[in-house]
């Protein structure tokens, strides 16, 4: 049971709803539970208030994760994934950018030999070949080798570009 939760069952047991046996109360008691759900509410604007940039970013991967849903904001699952992206290590948030800036950089490249990159089914056998040779030939650069076998960016460069995003953002909003 969350805060909300409690507060609404206490409310509840006081009565003035559809309650036939609520506790007896007294105005301190009143006074107190009023101060308790007063003080949760201004708890819960400040705190809103105090994370306007995490709030935006929240809403915006929430839009998108009901769109990629096909759902709206009275469904569970865009909540629980996007819960589930904020739960994941950021470690592991790293390594993937990582792998993606490195998947790029091969995809630049190979695109630089070849040309654009089309699905394997739509590649006459000719062109196939053709590509593989160009492939190859690029191959005997050693640099070329590099980015095609091994990866160009380590996790503790892309770790600390990316923290220093974050924080040049932060500097940004806190003008």
């Amino acid at each position: 049971m969350n805060t909300r939760q409690a507060i609404n069952r206490i409310g509840w047991r006081f009565g003035g709803n559809e309650n036939k046996y609520p506790f007896p109360v007294n105005e301190q008691d009143i006074e107190a539970f009023n101060q308790i759900s007063d003080e949760f509410e201004a708890k819960q604007k400040q705190q809103f208030s105090n994370n306007e940039a995490f709030a935006k970013l929240y809403i915006l991967v929430y839009a998108k994760m009901i769109e990629h849903y096909k759902t709206s904001v009275f469904d569970h699952e865009p909540r629980k994934a996007v819960i589930k992206l904020l739960e994941r290590p950021l470690p592991e948030i790293i390594e993937d950018v990582r792998r993606r800036l490195n998947d790029s950089e091969r995809y630049s490249l190979i695109e630089s030999i070849q040309g654009k990159i089309k699905h394997p089914v739509t590649v006459s056998d000719n062109e196939r070949q053709k590509n593989t040779e160009k492939i190859k030939e690029a191959l005997k650069s050693d640099e070329n080798a590099n980015i095609l076998i091994n990866d160009v960016w380590d996790f503790e460069t892309v770790s600390d570009c990316l923290i220093s995003e974050v924080n040049h953002a932060i500097n940004i909003l806190n003008q």
